[in-house]
């Protein structure tokens, strides 16, 4: 996430829909960088990016659609791997899902931080309980902000292939293939 109020999200066409009304299991391996330093967008001078943020899912029916808040991490203060459970419940049927760094509810202004994301788990349809229909509940009137510093119109990106993971002892890197039209350019 960024000072100017921007932040970063990737997107990604599912094999097999989310079902509405059905409860899924999703797991994300998740840490934050004790040291990351980058330009701010504010100031131009050179700024940390350390502060703690939190990991949205939000599912939809295209690309970049927001349509439903499925699930949200507490804040990412760890500096150690840890992994996050998430229990998602879409209130309609869902084809993409949306992975999302965004601020904390208890920093008012916008700020500089980073998480870092390995080792996403398959999506596992279980029974739901009670609880699923109380985090729905809580989900489901939340609005997507829309405000990111590299806007790509959806229709011009693609994902090809597929993440590639890479994990040694001492590295853990997610690339990610885009495609983007010969008109459009990315700052």
């Amino acid at each position: 996430v960024r000072d100017n109020g921007t932040w970063e999200a990737i997107g990604q066409k599912l094999s097999v829909p989310l079902k509405e009304n059905n409860c899924y299991d999703f797991s994300l391996g998740l840490t934050r960088s004790m040291f990351y330093k980058s330009r701010s967008r504010v100031t131009d001078e050179e700024a940390d990016y350390v502060t703690p943020c939190v990991v949205r899912i939000w599912g939809g029916n295209e690309y970049c659609d927001r349509a439903q808040l499925l699930g949200e991490t507490e804040e990412i203060v760890d500096t150690d791997w840890q992994e996050y459970s998430l229990s998602l419940m879409p209130l309609k049927n869902i084809s993409y899902l949306i992975i999302e760094v965004y601020y904390t509810t208890s920093v008012l202004d916008p700020y500089n931080g980073n998480v870092l994301i390995d080792n996403a788990s398959v999506i596992t349809y279980r029974l739901c309980t009670k609880n699923d229909t109380l985090i729905q509940e809580k989900n489901k009137n939340v609005k997507p902000e829309i405000n990111y510093a590299n806007s790509i119109p959806k229709t011009n990106v693609d994902v090809i292939d597929q993440i590639a993971k890479k994990n040694t002892t001492t590295t853990r890197t997610i690339s990610i293939a885009l495609r983007l039209n010969p008109q459009q350019s990315v700052n």
